[in-house]
């Protein structure tokens, strides 16, 4: 049976990517190299230090969740990640030049955001929305090309929005709005992708529903992902490796197992846990002491 899904196009390749690809060989394939990295990363406002020397790699393929207590710098050191925040100190590396000093165009075709809600002032369509993703490939007042319409077809699809992409944003639920602005980044065609707590307004059902989509197109597209969580128990399902932010600083990093402890969820959340095995999944999963 033939799909009718259209076929995801390929991206443009950036003046980054030019610089660091390799030609494939007949029996070796090129390095794999860090995506995004922060270097000694100090991110903060003004005098006001949230997080201290940290250092992060991201690579392609790869689910990585951010987890901590809230004010723990979660948010912080994603709007460092994509330069919406400039550090204190230290430095971002995306695909291994120094973040302040690649185009802005050029770092929104590599990196997309997707925030804890997207907020859409005007009466526009879904469809009008996922639109927007295109913004860095588009021409001073350039009508969509036919690139730009198959890339937002892609992503309506990819994210199950085709049958209601004409409906008014506005009438959307929670969970709609998440899809749709996940497809707004998806659109950017992206190799990055940076979530800030995407699940925090979400039932049980939704949370899962979009944490698998979200794992499905990193492992579809080889995407990088990073996300801020704040559910323990679904970042240990649905995500390879853990980073936990406390104290101001990264105070682990690493696969599920190796980072949920009761010692280390007792400092980084203030709270008593039983740490257990999931009946089906493999995984930790952390059950409270009240």
């Amino acid at each position: 049976m033939v799909s009718d899904e259209p076929r995801p196009i390929p991206r443009p390749r950036s003046e980054l990517e030019s610089r660091y690809a390799k030609p494939y060989g007949s029996v070796s394939c090129p390095e794999v190299r860090p995506l995004l990295e922060a270097r000694g990363l100090t991110c903060g406002f003004g005098d006001r230090v949230v997080l201290h020397g940290v250092d992060l790699t991201l690579v392609s393929g790869q689910m990585m969740a951010l987890i901590g207590r809230n004010g723990s710098g979660k948010s912080t050191l994603l709007r460092c990640l994509a330069g919406a925040l400039a550090p204190l100190a230290g430095e971002v590396v995306l695909e291994g030049a120094p973040l302040s000093r690649v185009e802005r165009r050029t770092r929104a075709r590599i990196l997309a955001v997707v925030p804890q809600e997207l907020r859409v002032p005007f009466p526009f369509s879904v469809r009008e929305v996922v639109e927007l993703g295109r913004a860095p490939y588009a021409g001073f007042l350039a009508l969509p090309s036919s690139e730009d319409r198959l890339a937002v077809e892609s992503a309506l699809h990819a994210t199950s929005l085709i049958e209601i992409a004409e409906r008014p944003f506005q009438q959307l639920s929670g969970g709609e709005h998440q899809r749709v602005s996940l497809a707004m980044a998806l659109a950017q065609q992206p190799r990055i992708l940076l979530l800030d707590e995407p699940t925090t307004h979400l039932d049980i059902a939704h949370q899962m529903g979009f944490l698998h989509l979200v794992g499905r197109l990193c492992a579809d597209q080889g995407l990088a992902v990073l996300a801020a969580i704040h559910d323990i128990n679904l970042a240990a399902l649905y995500f390879d490796r853990l980073a936990v932010l406390a104290d101001g600083a990264l105070v682990a990093n690493g696969a599920p197992w190796d980072v949920i402890t009761e010692q280390l969820v007792a400092r980084a959340f203030g709270a008593r846990v039983i740490v257990s095995q999931h009946p089906t999944q493999g995984v930790p999963q952390v059950s409270l002491l009240p």
